[in-house]
């Protein structure tokens, strides 16, 4: 379980264990996750994700049926899609981001979904580093108690 009263290191470890909120129509019936899964919401070119040590991350789930939680590892990310990476991104205790390397100036630009579509380049490479993170998560718990 997560250990609150640790600090947060700057740093998110290869070890860490990231947990992602989503709608269970996200996940297909032989436990795959889809990419939908990945596709932010809000900011287009960051994907919220709970550092599973350091925050109460299964509260975000048990009292609602229609979500679920995905996991991924830090360290799965590092190694097949660099030169993607996974930053601190506090507050909330235990955010962070999961982020391509995009310019910032370009960053910029894009800070709504709406935007982002219109540069049909970096959506592109925002769709595929979304089916990507989704090859590399699972609905299913790393942990030994369940979640959710």
């Amino acid at each position: 379980m997560p250990d609150l009263d640790a600090p947060t290191p700057d740093r998110v470890a290869d070890d860490e264990w990231l947990a992602r909120q989503c709608d269970w129509d996200n996940v297909r019936a032989d436990r795959t996750v889809k990419r939908q899964a990945f596709i932010p919401s809000k900011r287009p070119l960051e994907i919220s994700v709970d550092r599973t040590k350091y925050c109460e991350f299964a509260e975000k789930v048990t009292d609602n049926p229609k979500k679920t939680l995905i996991f991924l590892q830090t360290l799965s990310i590092r190694q097949h899609l660099a030169p993607v990476d996974v930053h601190k991104a506090e507050p909330p205790r235990g955010h962070a981001n999961v982020e391509a390397a995009v310019d910032p100036e370009i960053r910029s630009l894009y800070q709504t979904k709406a935007e982002l579509q219109r540069d049909v380049q970096l959506f592109d490479q925002q769709t595929l580093l979304a089916e990507e993170l989704a090859r590399l998560s699972t609905p299913v718990s790393p942990f030994s108690e369940p979640v959710g």
